[in-house]
């Protein structure tokens, strides 16, 4: 199955690539330190990169989108939010 998860580089993201990498494909979008090992294809991008994320799902055939964005950091609030 090719699996792509958005929000790859943090906490979650990173267990369950970490996880589902041993009998899956998958690809990774996300910032900050990437995939050195397993078996990731990692891309630096955002999600507000719409044309990339477009293509990526149509190239790689993916299957499930899985995501683990999240612009608030713990100690922030719903103020802190951009819309």
């Amino acid at each position: 199955m090719n699996i792509l998860i958005l929000g790859g580089t943090g906490f979650l993201g990173k267990w369950c690539a970490k996880v589902l990498a041993s009998n899956n494909c998958i690809y990774v979008v996300g910032k900050g330190k990437m995939f050195q090992s397993y078996n990731v294809t990692s891309y630096e991008s955002g999600i507000n990169n719409l044309d990339f994320l477009f293509h990526l799902s149509i190239e790689k055939k993916i299957d499930v989108v899985m995501h683990f964005v999240s612009i608030l950091l713990p100690s922030s609030n719903a103020d802190n939010f951009i819309f």
